[in-house]
């Protein structure tokens, strides 16, 4: 994450990849739960759409303006090691 963060001079990208998150942490707990049921998939499933929903939505949003103050300042803050600062 941190390279894309650097590629793109963005660290608000970050906030985009909350979403697929979600998405792998369900998967990985649907893996190592004893089982297969109806409720353990829908709750799966409704997990997934809800976290692609919130990652469009996030990207969508940050194209359209400028990085976050919170951000720029954090990157700022940190300068001129962001990058290596960030990812420890």
């Amino acid at each position: 994450m941190v390279r894309v963060c650097a590629a793109k001079k963005r660290f608000d990208v970050a906030d985009t990849a909350w979403g697929p998150g979600f998405v792998l942490c369900a998967v990985t707990a649907r893996c190592f739960t004893g089982g297969i049921s109806w409720r353990s998939v829908l709750v799966t499933v409704m997990i997934a759409l809800w976290a692609i929903r919130l990652a469009v939505h996030i990207g969508l949003r940050s194209l359209k303006k400028s990085e976050d103050a919170r951000y720029r300042n954090w990157r700022e803050k940190r300068a001129p090691h962001e990058n290596l600062r960030t990812f420890f």
